[in-house]
């Protein structure tokens, strides 16, 4: 555990020490993330809009 903690040590000590490379990391990971996530919720509206829009002529409206 005394390992993890000097690890954790390290590693924030040399983010702080070179600003440039951190923001570069975290915009990287940030671009990352956001295209992992963005990108198959595109492909599902996309891919649900067409499916249901070419199912119009069979809806229904049902009463009580």
């Amino acid at each position: 555990m005394t390992g993890l903690f000097q690890d954790l040590r390290f590693a924030i000590h040399s983010l702080n020490r070179d600003r440039r490379f951190t923001l570069l990391a975290v915009l990287a990971l940030a671009l990352g993330i956001g295209s992992v996530t963005v990108i198959p919720t595109l492909i599902t509206t996309a891919w649900s809009a067409s499916q249901w829009t070419s199912l119009g002529s069979r809806v229904w409206a049902v009463k009580p």
